[in-house]
């Protein structure tokens, strides 16, 4: 049994859980992040000084969202 295997919520049911311990490319950052505040940890990133001024933009502005894809 993983790290990860204890995640309780629907979201996280034991496929998804699986394929974030093996490591799969394509899995959503959104339920990653939910993931691990259900395990109790707490992912941050560092900005760098240069980027500061574009990041503030986008949240002054929002972010277009992508086109849904449909097939494969």
């Amino acid at each position: 049994m993983g790290f990860l295997s204890g995640a309780k919520s629907s979201d996280s049911g034991p496929v998804f859980v699986r394929e974030v311990e093996r490591g799969k490319d394509s899995v959503q950052l959104g339920r990653v992040m939910k993931l691990l505040a259900e395990l109790g940890i707490e992912l941050s990133a560092h900005v760098s000084d240069d980027v500061q001024p574009a990041l503030n933009t986008l949240k002054t502005v929002g972010v277009k969202p992508l086109p849904v894809r449909r097939g494969g």
